[in-house]
């Protein structure tokens, strides 16, 4: 089968059709998001940063665990790290470790909830060694 301009100018345009539709989808899920927290969309249209402000009241100090990953289960993809003596996980909206919207989960010794923040960059420092 030989590769053609049209074959080629298929699969771009198809590529291009479902990467606009996902994009539509997830600022729906965002607006959802955002009537919920009771916060007007256009006020957080162009932050990063407001998954994280959704969850961080709904996942709070002392959870466990497993109801932790039942409030996230929407999330695109977790990231399980041990860091010193706390375990890390971290949440990923859309498009996995590539997101900027990430929720980071941090869990004490016994498995409850110790901090909910923005998933930052980097990882935390292990200052322990």
């Amino acid at each position: 089968m030989p590769w053609n301009a049209k074959w080629i100018a298929a699969i771009v345009g198809t590529f291009v059709l479902l990467v606009i539709a996902d994009r539509i989808r997830y600022v729906q899920e965002m607006k959802t998001l955002a009537a919920r927290l009771g916060v007007e969309w256009s006020k957080i249209e162009r932050r990063g940063t407001f998954p994280y402000e959704y969850y961080k009241k709904v996942v709070h100090y002392g959870m466990t665990k497993d109801e932790v990953h039942n409030v996230m289960a929407y999330f695109a993809s977790v990231e399980e790290k041990q860091f010193g003596r706390y375990l890390y996980e971290i949440y990923y909206y859309r498009f996995g470790t590539l997101s900027r919207h990430g929720v980071r989960v941090e869990y004490d010794q016994l498995g409850r909830v110790r901090k909910v923040d923005d998933a930052p960059p980097v990882p935390p420092q292990d200052l322990s060694k």
